[in-house]
């Protein structure tokens, strides 16, 4: 399971990625709690070699502290009403697209989907006494149930990617294609790495013999000079020695 950043420090999204680890296999690239320019936080990112691309918004609460959902809105106890997680992850996954646009990944479908990991399909079902949401709505999210074993969980991505709204036309069957996964890896990596010397023109030589010594070219040390001075007349005032310094 190769996963290309460090495990999120969020506890609730720790625990799911942990649960992720002991499911994927070396189809399945992972990374974690994403930052890039221009795109909203990304919780977790999915490259797998059957199901494509998949954008995960991971919401790791009980369904009791989920007073209110919506497809735009959710109220969750002790905080308010605010985004619900498929409109995040919705807006988040546009973003992405556009980030990757230019290059090699940028035909790449993307998925996107929120993870309930503490709650199962049923338990959600049951948890509505009156709802407005489709028929089937809740098989658009990851439950605890999907978590299961690996196949389940890539039954749910698979889902997901046939009904997913982004991209710009509904997703045929998903082939791997190794130069777009390095494409869209290093995207995600947005790494810079040093340019190689530049190796020498024809007819540079290099010597290993030691260079020729190089005369100083400091000053000289002054030089002292004797100057004789007189006074008024030589027979009357001895003669002298006045150094003077140049």
């Amino acid at each position: 399971m190769p996963v290309h950043t460090p495990l999120p420090e969020h506890y609730g999204e720790l625990v799911f990625a942990e649960r992720l680890a002991a499911l994927a296999d070396d189809g399945m690239h992972l990374w974690y709690d994403l930052h890039l320019p221009g795109v909203s936080n990304l919780d977790v990112v999915i490259w797998d070699s059957q199901c494509g691309v998949v954008c995960l918004e991971v919401k790791a609460i009980p369904v009791e502290m989920v007073l209110a959902f919506s497809d735009m809105e959710i109220e969750i106890e002790g905080r308010g009403w605010s985004a619900s997680p498929m409109h995040q992850v919705r807006k988040a996954t546009f973003e992405l697209l556009d980030f990757l646009r230019g290059s090699q990944a940028e035909k790449v479908h993307l998925s996107s989907t929120v993870a309930w990991p503490r709650i199962s399909r049923a338990t959600w079902l049951a948890h509505w006494d009156d709802t407005d949401l489709p028929s089937g709505y809740e098989l658009s999210m990851v439950f605890s149930d999907d978590l299961s074993s690996l196949d389940v969980f890539r039954k749910r991505l698979q889902w997901v990617r046939e009904r997913s709204p982004c991209g710009s036309s509904r997703p045929g069957r998903f082939v791997h294609s190794a130069p777009e996964f390095d494409a869209f890896a290093r995207r995600l990596r947005m790494r810079a790495t040093r340019r190689a010397e530049p190796s020498p023109e024809p007819g540079d030589t290099f010597s290993d013999e030691a260079p020729d010594e190089v005369v100083s070219q400091e000053p000289p040390e002054p030089q002292e000079v004797v100057a004789l001075a007189r006074s008024g007349r030589a027979q009357e005032t001895p003669r002298y020695r006045e150094r003077l310094w140049l």
